[in-house]
């Protein structure tokens, strides 16, 4: 009898969102660089074995699963709890006042100290929605197309890395891939291999554009 291969989920961060301060994050779009950056992403996924793309809701989300869905000839499937961190009523902020609210919502993680979640409260939320669609699609490997900080939370709970750190290193888009079984981190953020200390700087990130 053959072994069946590991499955693996894939987690996504969205590509490049156009930034307008006028309107809330969870509405921004994605920017004109973000074809090109989904296409040398879907590359390194084509590697795996993708069957299904489930995604957050949110635009610069769902513009990333479905330019992925064109390049490997998958169709997403939306799904809520995979959104980013609630951060409603929370204004545009400079890029310094929004790395202090950043490093206090990773650092007090009980804490109600940014939008209208906790960090443990959307690390749970995102954890049971990876769950439910782990369950739903019980084949091949799962594409999750989702954000920054959820992804480092989730991340960062099984593997006993710093999440802040770990943040710091994503790219957009960028990519981690995680065995099923226990949620063992595999491979990593482009800003280094898996190996790599982490909180060292990651030229490929970009800075100011995940509010």
């Amino acid at each position: 009898m053959t072994d069946r291969p590991e499955r693996r989920i894939l987690l996504v961060r969205h590509a490049t969102p156009g930034v307008d301060p006028a309107r809330r994050a969870d509405e921004w779009r994605l920017s004109p660089v973000a074809r090109a950056e989904v296409d040398r992403l879907a590359e390194r996924i084509a590697t795996y074995r993708p069957t299904t793309i489930v995604t957050s809701p949110e635009p610069k989300a769902t513009g990333t699963a479905a330019l992925l869905g064109e390049r490997l000839g998958l169709r997403a499937e939306l799904v809520d709890g995979l959104r980013e961190h609630d951060r409603t009523g929370v204004p545009f902020l400079t890029e310094a006042a929004w790395e202090r609210a950043l490093v206090a919502l990773f650092t007090n993680p009980d804490a109600l100290v940014l939008g209208r979640e906790t960090a443990t409260e959307a690390r749970a939320r995102f954890g049971l929605a990876v769950d439910a669609a782990l369950a739903d699609h019980a084949e091949g490997d799962l594409v999750v197309v989702t954000h920054g900080t959820v992804l480092a939370l989730f991340v960062a709970q099984h593997n006993g890395v710093d999440p802040l750190a770990f943040w710091r290193r994503l790219a957009m888009p960028d990519l981690a891939v995680l065995a099923v079984s226990g949620f063992a981190l595999l491979d990593g953020p482009v800003g280094g291999p898996i190996d790599a200390p982490f909180g060292a700087p990651n030229p490929g990130a970009v800075r100011g554009a995940e509010r």
